[in-house]
């Protein structure tokens, strides 16, 4: 087997592995599944699951890093689209809000976490800690982009867009079924930048 082949084998079983951990960790609502858990329902064996992850934590760390990831990429090219300001915050919400979809149980539960109770917990704060940095660079991007039709210093309408951007990924979380996410994105990008126009 070439050496190719053998990375993208091993590539797609460490997605795999963060998949379905965080199917279940949001399923059971729960970081308390086990690694026998989710090798089972992964239908690979659990050393398997330590040839990527030295344990838990590391996983915890890699399941976060992995929505984030999809996050910070989504929120990018939204900021970057061409368009109208109340179409481009609208698709940046809309972005932010598909990418929760993917995995409100997770989302839910990272962020319900109280101070860190155990190895795995901190780490998953340190990745939390991490995306929020990311997160936040992303609304500045959109911010400039948006600034000539700001009326407000790009710092406060930073702040104002990222309160909403984390009130809205929580109301969302706690809702079931949740709206279309255009939909609310359109109607908080709405009176968002009628809040904060010239």
């Amino acid at each position: 087997m070439s050496k190719e082949l053998t990375g993208v084998i091993r590539g797609f079983r460490r997605e795999q592995v963060v998949t379905t951990a965080l199917r279940m960790f949001g399923r059971t609502g729960s970081l308390e599944v086990s690694l026998e858990e989710i090798a089972a329902e992964a239908g690979i064996s659990r050393s398997t699951i330590y040839n990527h992850f030295a344990d838990r934590g590391e996983l915890l760390g890699a399941c976060a890093a992995y929505t984030h990831d999809r996050l910070a990429g989504a929120l990018a090219t939204a900021a970057g689209a061409e368009g109208e300001p109340e179409a481009v915050l609208a698709g940046f919400f809309a972005a932010a809000l598909r990418c929760l979809d993917e995995n409100p149980g997770f989302y839910r539960l990272a962020t319900s976490l109280e101070a860190s109770r155990s190895v795995a917990e901190a780490v998953l704060g340190d990745e939390l800690a991490t995306a929020g940095a990311r997160s936040g660079s992303q609304v500045d991007l959109l911010v400039e982009r948006l600034r000539p039709h700001l009326g407000v210093e790009p710092a406060e309408a930073a702040t104002v867009i990222g309160i909403a951007l984390v009130g809205a990924f929580e109301q969302r979380a706690a809702k079931a079924p949740a709206p279309p996410p255009e939909a609310t994105a359109a109607t908080l990008a709405r009176a968002l930048l009628h809040g904060l126009a010239r």
